[in-house]
């Protein structure tokens, strides 16, 4: 199974049903994924049981436009809050990037 990683505070939201779309630089493809815990090094692979699926992924050409349309689903209270979010991980705002809407397989399953 595919794996892709979120940061303790968002796999919290993602368990919490607030979050269920996430945006990354490169495009992920529709199925199923082991979440995994980030911070880490690319070889240390901590899976925190939750699993999720991807199902539609959205081009991005426009973070501004994404944020005002999307931050409720990113689990933001607001599109600054998912930019300031964006610019910490990045340290700017990207040109181009992909938003990917999934859902919940619950915990420990698949």
């Amino acid at each position: 199974m595919k794996r892709i990683r979120f940061s303790i505070k968002n796999i919290e939201k993602i368990n919490a049903g607030k979050k269920t779309m996430t945006y990354r630089l490169t495009v992920r493809k529709k199925g199923d994924y082991i979440v995994e815990e980030g911070g880490h090094p690319y070889f240390k692979h901590i899976d925190t049981g939750v699993r999720i699926t991807i199902l539609r992924d959205y081009n991005v050409p426009d973070i501004e436009l994404y944020a005002h349309q999307f931050f409720r689903r990113e689990g933001f209270e607001s599109p600054q809050a998912f930019l300031a979010e964006i610019m910490e991980i990045y340290g700017a705002l990207p040109k181009h990037g992909w938003g990917h809407r999934f859902e919940i397989k619950g915990a420990g399953s698949g």
